[in-house]
């Protein structure tokens, strides 16, 4: 990928499948990630990041609540 301009590798999945990325997305996303990471103790230098999400509510999938963070309604 680095023939190209791309200067991160991001791998994005869904449930296990996954998503095909453009050129800038890989930038973009890798580029927040990094800078995120690197503003913490011990987060730089990074050869590689991982970074999982995991919905804490997956009986709704793209759910939109306004709950708090606490889950509350």
């Amino acid at each position: 990928m680095t023939d190209r301009g791309v200067r991160h590798a991001v791998e994005v999945s869904v449930d296990g499948t996954p998503l095909p990325l453009k050129e800038f997305l890989h930038d973009i996303l890798g580029g927040t990630v990094v800078g995120l990471v690197s503003a913490l103790r011990g987060g730089s230098p990074a050869r590689e990041i991982v970074v999982t999400v995991r919905l804490l509510d997956a009986s709704t999938p793209g759910s939109t609540d306004s709950g708090d963070a606490t889950g509350a309604p």
